[in-house]
């Protein structure tokens, strides 16, 4: 069964680690980044990581303010009263 993805999931650091990879190796500073405004690369990533339900995450995603490739770099983070983003769902 595809996993959902979320910043509780022993998955996630691999996630945000290639996220961050593909949106900003070989940019000139470190405030560029490749985000198109979509989830092109999360989709990508997810896929080429395997046994991810790519759409249940996104949603998942969204939900918990990553709108965009980027946003779910700056803005998910675990909260420990959060059972989705603290890992005790």
């Amino acid at each position: 069964m595809p996993e959902i993805l979320t910043p509780a999931s022993v998955r996630w650091p691999e996630f945000l680690d290639r996220l961050s990879h593909a949106l900003t190796d070989g940019l000139p500073s470190s405030g560029s980044s490749r985000c198109g405004g979509d989830h092109h690369h999360a989709e990508q990533i997810m896929e080429q990581m395997g046994g991810i339900d790519v759409d249940a995450t996104l949603e998942v995603l969204f939900e918990l303010g990553g709108g965009c490739d980027c946003e779910c770099l700056m803005n998910i983070v675990p909260d420990p009263d959060d059972p989705v983003t603290a890992g005790v769902a």
